[in-house]
């Protein structure tokens, strides 16, 4: 049975949140001699130039486009929690994290998924799940109530939703406010997010109250986020004579009085990746 091919990487840290070559080693050694499915034609390895990483061998999956998963491989929240729960409490490594791509796009569109997990000195016990769309680079969630799919423009490197950040330019604060949305592109003639994907025709939105805000670039054409760019390409926003400063006064997000002291710095992703935010929580423990 085809599962679709899998992207495998997992990080192995010392309490302080500093590379564990080590433990990487011990939790190889540990999966080779465990699991058939790990050990056989060598279909993952410790990565030379960062040894404290366990992932895919690429070089022995035959297909580029990573490894052909089957049943025997975990690729579903269950068995990678089995999986990592093994090498937490049998194997005794207690600080690392993980990522898992299951891309199920040669069957569908829409069936790309990542689990992310980690294990910062306690159990790697709720892996969290994602669906999205590479395509777009989309994230795609199902709502009973609208009986639609919602799609948010996502960052490469951290398959999170970019928000809006704002910073003080007195205190240096910072803060990240709304979603960026894959919708149509206007007068496109697409009704759904998927039929403008497949045409070509998408965009990205920013909607603030009763204001949308088209992200452009800098030939003025629309933003069309995909898999390696992201909103790389974003120069300004369709109406360039609004402030986004503004528009949060007018949602009582800031006061009239401070708005002046706030500014409009860009598009950054909602949360860091699951390696960045384990390795500094265990360096600020």
């Amino acid at each position: 049975m085809f599962a679709g091919y899998g992207y495998y990487r997992i990080e192995f840290y010392k309490n302080d949140g500093t590379p564990d070559n080590e433990n990487a080693k011990k939790a190889f050694d540990f999966c080779m001699k465990k699991y058939e499915w790990f050990a056989k034609d060598e279909k993952f390895v410790i990565d030379e130039s960062e040894e404290n990483v366990i992932r895919v061998n690429y070089e022995k999956t035959m297909w580029a486009d990573g490894l052909i998963l089957n049943n025997d491989i975990p690729y579903n929240k269950e068995d990678i929690k089995e999986w990592l729960m093994a090498i937490y409490n049998e194997a005794g490594i207690t600080c690392f994290a993980g990522q898992f791509i299951r891309d199920d796009s040669d069957e569908s569109f829409e069936d790309n998924w990542i689990i992310t997990c980690a294990a910062a000195n306690k159990p790697p016990m709720y892996p969290s799940i994602m669906q999205y769309n590479k395509n777009v680079l989309g994230r795609i969630l199902s709502s009973a109530e609208l009986r639609s799919k919602l799609y948010y423009a996502l960052d490469p490197s951290s398959y999170s939703e970019y928000r809006l950040r704002f910073r003080n330019k007195q205190t240096g604060a910072v803060n990240n406010w709304f979603t960026v949305d894959i919708v149509p592109q206007p007068d496109s003639g697409c009704e759904s997010v998927f039929d403008a994907c497949c045409n070509e025709k998408y965009c990205c939105k920013w909607s603030s109250g009763k204001e949308t805000l088209y992200l452009m670039d800098a030939n003025d054409n629309y933003v069309m986020p995909d898999f390696e760019k992201g909103l790389s390409e974003f120069d300004h926003f369709d109406k360039k004579d609004i402030d986004p400063v503004q528009l949060l006064v007018k949602d009582r997000v800031f006061k009239k009085a401070e708005s002046k002291d706030w500014e409009f710095v860009g598009f950054f992703s909602s949360s860091d990746d699951v390696f960045t935010t384990t390795k500094n929580k265990l360096a600020n423990q």
